[in-house]
């Protein structure tokens, strides 16, 4: 059984975005894998491993950037699990 979570390590630079990563726990082995996804650490509830919307109506194009990044999650998740399922034990321990 595998699990995939979403985690986000916010820039060592005050101001600036941090990146969103996927941790993967597979036989108890776990791996992470980094994406481009960059947003601020306001943009991210760690709770619900959700982007949290902007709710300032100005905020259009900001909006649609967290809602493709919020997309592209749940396929990235969805293709992660289907992975997983199909890899043989072994090649988590490293071969």
């Amino acid at each position: 059984m595998a699990s995939v979570k979403v985690k986000f390590r916010p820039s060592t630079i005050d101001g600036k975005e941090g990146t969103l990563y996927y941790q993967v726990i597979h036989n108890r082995v776990v791996r992470q894998i980094y994406t481009d996804y960059k947003l601020f650490a306001s943009e991210w509830d760690c709770h619900s491993e959700a982007v949290v919307l902007h709710r300032v109506p100005n905020e259009q194009e900001r909006n649609n950037h967290l809602l493709s990044i919020s997309s592209r999650i749940r396929w990235d998740k969805g293709s992660l699990n289907n992975i997983t399922h199909a890899i043989p034990i072994w090649y988590f321990r490293g071969g």
